[in-house]
């Protein structure tokens, strides 16, 4: 919905533009850096907005480009982060484990040094 209200808006500004043009069709004289030209008005004032437009359209896809190749460099990053993370979460299991074990040798030698049960239990 809000691309059919911008395609409007744009189209309501060209026809204004448009407009506007054929409302000033008197010659003109336009002067650059080594000669003249004389013209139309309705032909200076549509070329402007058409230049205009183009630059505009450049813009967009050229932002629209460098946009597109920083999603893809923060897929890539996200991607390779989240294998990282996997990886340390498989390490942190096997040394989870690893503790275990240990704990579980050192009560096992714990309760064959002291047959007896004289010795009191560690909290």
């Amino acid at each position: 919905m809000k691309t059919q209200w911008l395609l409007f808006a744009l189209l309501v500004f060209a026809v204004l533009v448009a407009v506007f043009a054929l409302l000033n069709v008197e010659p003109v004289t336009i002067r650059y850096g080594f000669g003249t030209v004389q013209t139309s008005l309705v032909l200076v004032i549509l070329l402007s907005a058409l230049f205009g437009g183009v630059l505009v359209g450049l813009y967009g896809i050229i932002r629209q480009y460098v946009l597109e190749r920083d999603l893809r460099e923060a897929r890539k990053a996200l991607a390779s982060l989240e294998a990282e993370r996997d990886a340390l979460q498989e390490e942190l299991g096997a040394l989870r484990a690893r503790l275990e074990q240990k704990e579980a040798a050192e009560r096992g030698a714990e309760a064959s040094d002291d047959p007896e049960g004289a010795l009191p239990r560690q909290p």
